[in-house]
């Protein structure tokens, strides 16, 4: 049914615009780009956090006023990072900042990142043309060229089954093959990430991409994403703020 559907709607789209993706490889495509973001992220946050702990509305004017203080701020946030233990999830408050990317992600990365079931994902098809992962041990040497061989015969044969078996040509894609993914995570479910797969222990893969995804969800939420790191990092990074 869902296939059905898709189909209906592509076909809807196409007969008002063109096609315009190129079947050629875009080996220069940045892997996450931020689309968007909560308007003042972090001062959302902090009015949440000022509201419970103060039982005051949201709109209140002392709220306000401490929060414009760019000391007061960023104080507000050390102060509740000081009691937050490596394995402690963010408080509450954080979901009331967002940011959404779209990542070209593997399929062995993607496996890791659909585990994070409190972030929304739209997930697209797998598209030859946002080029294939290439391991660090495989980049420029044979290794590589083996691969890309490789998923240029899986490409073919998905081609074939499009024509036969539509439905199952799917499977006859590598881990390497990358597909779009339209993620939308709040500050906490990505401190959680940072938590998982910015650690030392995690696949080299969803380490770079969420790593990727962290450095962007910074300049946004430089303060509510002050404790965002691996595990094996987190001590070394607290003493490193005097918390």
């Amino acid at each position: 049914r869902n296939l059905t559907r898709d189909n209906t709607l592509r076909s809807s789209f196409e007969k008002s615009v063109p096609p315009t993706d190129s079947l050629e490889v875009n080996s220069t495509l940045n892997e996450v780009t931020l689309v968007h973001a909560t308007p003042e992220g972090d001062q959302a946050i902090a009015r949440a956090l000022l509201s419970r702990i103060l039982g005051k509305s949201l709109n209140d004017s002392g709220i306000e006023d401490f929060i414009k203080n760019p000391e007061n701020l960023k104080q507000l946030y050390l102060d509740t990072f000081k009691v937050m233990e490596p394995w402690d999830s963010a408080p509450r408050e954080f979901e009331f900042a967002s940011v959404t990317f779209e990542i070209a992600i593997s399929a062995a990365a993607y496996a890791q990142l659909k585990r994070h079931r409190m972030a929304t994902m739209v997930v697209g098809p797998y598209q030859p043309e946002l080029d294939i992962t290439v391991p660090p041990a495989l980049r420029g040497n044979a290794g590589e060229e083996i691969l890309r061989k490789s998923a240029e015969d899986s490409r073919h044969l998905v081609e074939k089954l499009m024509q036969e078996h539509d439905a199952i040509h799917p499977y006859a894609f590598l881990s390497c093959h990358r597909r779009r993914v339209t993620v939308k995570m709040n500050a906490r479910e990505l401190i959680h990430l940072s938590r998982l797969r910015e650690d030392q222990h995690a696949q080299w893969d969803i380490r770079e991409i969420s790593s990727q995804m962290l450095s962007e969800a910074r300049k946004v939420l430089p303060l509510s994403l002050i404790p965002a790191c691996g595990k094996h990092e987190f001590e070394s990074y607290r003493e490193q703020l005097d918390i």
